[in-house]
């Protein structure tokens, strides 16, 4: 299993995700996040079991102003659609066996450009992070 946990976190770091916070069950029982870095950056996220090497989720920050902070709020008070509500309740499902589910994140540069036009990065690494990792949770890609 420890090699299991190593080549994920391996995998991960190849492609420049960093740890940054963690999802936990407050003392109330519900489900919360804590950060500690790319609180207010737009990003390509990913949703990690250390203990058994699960990725269970990669997701976006949707648009330009869309903060991970923004995000997680979504999915932590099941705001907009169906996928922030099953997400939850993975996350709700996952905790009660485990401490914390880990966040890691990585922030693309804005710097790329294709005749003229800026590259959405973040939106466009996304299907093929998903199609390589295959997270248990997420039900697109391609």
């Amino acid at each position: 299993m420890l090699a299991r946990v190593n080549n994920v976190k391996t995998r991960l770091n190849i492609y420049s995700f960093k740890k940054v916070g963690h999802w936990v069950k407050s003392k109330d029982g519900r489900v919360t996040f804590q950060l500690t870095h790319n609180i207010n950056d737009r990003v390509i996220y990913a949703f990690v079991n250390e203990v058994n090497g699960d990725i269970y989720y990669i997701g976006i920050c949707d648009n330009p102003k869309t903060t991970l902070k923004k995000r997680l709020e979504r999915y932590k008070y099941r705001q907009g659609g169906s996928t922030n509500a099953r997400i939850l309740n993975n996350l709700d499902k996952v905790l009660k066996d485990y401490s914390e589910v880990a966040i890691y994140t990585l922030k693309p540069s804005n710097a790329y450009r294709y005749l003229g036009l800026q590259v959405d990065l973040v939106r466009g690494l996304e299907y093929p992070l998903i199609n390589m990792f295959r997270p248990k949770w997420n039900r697109t890609g391609t």
